[in-house]
């Protein structure tokens, strides 16, 4: 008989407790996150984001920009005033105690991308920060909302300066300025554009890479780079992105020279740094993941891309919310449609400081169930993804096409109700990115098709125009429009979000649609905010059957199919299509070139956008 076992046995209920405590531990570290991307979920984990109550008070700072007035609190910085013009070593290191300062920079085109960014640092409760105002308006902006700032006199225009233009490689050399100024002074500097926002404090991530000089992100896709720490081989990126960079003061040589280089040289500031990056480059240590850089005196570092993310990993790709991991910053690069599109990007994903009243419009909104069938989905991926073919693209406008048929009817709608749509969330076949590419760029791992944002298809620059300096909406938009993720934000009111009337669009032969003159029947058994209305109504009929019903804040179509049959009036018809003919993006690409979305793609014949004729069934065509 073999001997008994005396080991010591753990009782199998403690280890099925531990282990449910294990899983209950992970599901809540994942869910700290993404609840508040999911539906009906929060908009950030409140460790981060809710610290002291300080998106409260920075909400109010900035009623200025909806009724005229500044309100004033007390400073949330520390360093002086706040509204100070010069930078002076003293108020650095008073602003930056424990030795790290975060800014950024702009002139008045970029006041709201700014706003938004100050908004999500002190979020985070974060006082160690400061604007550099390229002009006095945006200086003047800031000290009425009391944000940390000082005047870099750059001497530049006050609106977009257009890339690759010769404002555009000034700005280069006044960034620079700006980081130089702080790391003379002994701070490290930790830098964004404006278009970036920070999601988790970075300074704790930068202490424990404390063996780089400089930490900089990429604009590497490559989904197999899924670490926690710095990227490993520099070789394998396609370069660095300078718009979140780390600088210890001991790197003010390099950036010194950096700036030299950017004076003497029309040059792009981001290409100078590369070739400056890999004067003398040696990997030291894969372990560490740092490497020696400009010649020998500087070690950097990539920041992760699944951690300090480009706009293509988070939006499209959208890798941390796949992988469960909480990104420190987002940066809105690979984005369509300059400032308005990267704001409609970031209020997709419920990352925009908007007012009470972007909320609770007078107009009431519209919205509607988009219908997309299986085989569509089934269809829309390209059938050769190793080859970049035009007619490898057929299926992906099919589903594209079929969901914008829908969208121009629900278009149509709100126009004549003058109602303001809330956007469906649109589905792609092929991904959107600036090069010839098969479905999605090479060495990116995408699954097609997928939820693609709207500026994969629509024209933000066209559909969301941004207000003026003073908030005032100047361009008003031929329709007003909402984002897809408009009844996930917390801050639509209970009042607004409950006083829905749920329009079922009857089939041809239903009898519950009453009367023919009247269009549509009210107060179902049971369901006494819900209608039935009859199928292609015109805008006479959709005026008629809906347009007294303003006591409901929502419309809710249950499909957009068959909700409207066409203007009645030839004016109207006309006022629309001139009205809606920016509207449309378009898809990159093949090697021949783009390929421009169509609204009418169903209506035959009809002349697109661009002035092509369409006789027959619409199919691609390369934009010549």
């Amino acid at each position: 008989m073999p001997a008994p076992n005396t080991s010591p046995r753990v009782p199998r209920l403690v280890i099925g407790v531990v282990a449910l405590l294990c899983v209950f531990t992970v599901l809540g570290l994942q869910k700290n996150f993404w609840w508040s991307l999911d539906p009906g979920q929060r908009t950030a984990d409140t460790k981060y984001l809710d610290a002291k109550n300080s998106a409260r008070t920075f909400r109010e700072r900035v009623q200025f920009f909806t009724d005229g007035t500044a309100v004033k609190v007390s400073k949330k910085n520390g360093g002086g005033s706040a509204t100070d013009n010069e930078l002076t070593k003293k108020r650095v290191l008073e602003l930056a105690p424990d030795g790290f300062l975060l800014v950024t920079m702009g002139n008045r085109h970029f006041l709201p991308l700014i706003v938004n960014w100050v908004y999500h640092v002190e979020k985070l409760d974060i006082s160690s920060y400061v604007v550099a105002c390229m002009d006095e308006h945006l200086k003047g902006k800031l000290d009425k909302l009391n944000i940390s700032n000082f005047d870099l006199g750059s001497a530049l225009p006050s609106e977009d300066f257009g890339w690759g233009t010769a404002n555009f490689h000034k700005l280069g050399s006044v960034k620079v300025k700006e980081i130089l100024m702080v790391l003379e002074m002994g701070v490290n500097v930790i830098f964004t554009d404006a278009d970036a926002i920070w999601l988790r404090n970075p300074i704790p991530f930068w202490k424990e890479n404390w063996e780089a000089d400089v930490l900089m992100s990429t604009d590497a896709l490559s989904s197999d780079l899924y670490i926690d720490g710095l990227l490993d081989d520099p070789s394998k990126h396609v370069g660095a992105n300078i718009g979140i960079l780390m600088f210890k003061p001991s790197a003010k040589y390099f950036v010194r020279e950096w700036q030299k280089v950017l004076i003497e040289k029309e040059i792009w500031d981001q290409e100078a740094f590369h070739v400056m990056k890999e004067e003398g480059q040696e990997i030291l240590d894969r372990d560490v993941h740092v490497f020696k850089a400009f010649n020998g005196t500087l070690s950097m570092g990539y920041l992760p891309i699944i951690q300090f993310c480009p706009g293509h990993v988070f939006f499209a790709q959208q890798l941390p919310k796949k992988s469960y991991i909480y990104p420190y910053a987002i940066h809105t690069t690979f984005q369509n449609f300059g400032t308005p599109g990267k704001r409609h990007r970031f209020r997709e994903w419920l990352l925009w400081d908007d007012p009470p009243e972007y909320f609770d419009s007078p107009k009431g909104f519209l919205l509607f169930d988009l219908d997309i069938p299986d085989d569509l989905l089934e269809n829309a991926a390209p059938k050769f993804p190793d080859k970049i073919w035009l007619n490898d693209t057929v299926g992906h406008f099919a589903l594209v096409n079929h969901q914008v048929i829908q969208i121009r009817k629900a278009f149509s709608i709100a126009r004549v109700l003058n109602r303001i749509l809330v956007m469906p969330e649109l589905w792609c076949g092929q991904d959107y990115i600036h090069y010839p590419h098969p479905g999605v760029p090479s060495g990116v791992d995408m699954t097609l098709p997928f939820q693609c944002p709207m500026d994969h298809v629509f024209n933000a620059e066209v559909m969301v125009p941004m207000p003026d300096e003073d908030g005032n909406q100047v361009i008003e938009p031929f329709i007003e429009i909402r984002e897809s993720s408009f009844l996930r934000n917390k801050r639509l009111p209970l009042s607004v979000r409950s006083s829905v009337l749920r329009v079922d669009v009857c089939k041809d032969d239903d009898s519950d649609c009453g009367k023919e003159e009247e269009g549509a029947v009210r107060g179902e058994d049971g369901h006494p905010d819900k209608l039935h209305l009859k199928s292609n109504l015109s805008e006479v009929g959709i005026k008629k059957a809906l347009g007294n019903l303003m006591e409901y804040k929502f419309l809710h179509f249950s499909t957009m199919l068959d909700a409207f049959g066409g203007f009645e009036n030839p004016e109207a018809a006309e006022e629309f299509k001139n009205g809606t003919k920016d509207y449309m993006g378009q898809w990159c690409c093949v090697k021949e070139g783009p390929v421009v979305y169509d609204l009418f793609p169903d209506i035959i014949p009809h002349t697109d956008s661009r002035g092509r004729v369409f006789n027959t069934t619409w199919e691609p065509r390369v934009v010549t």
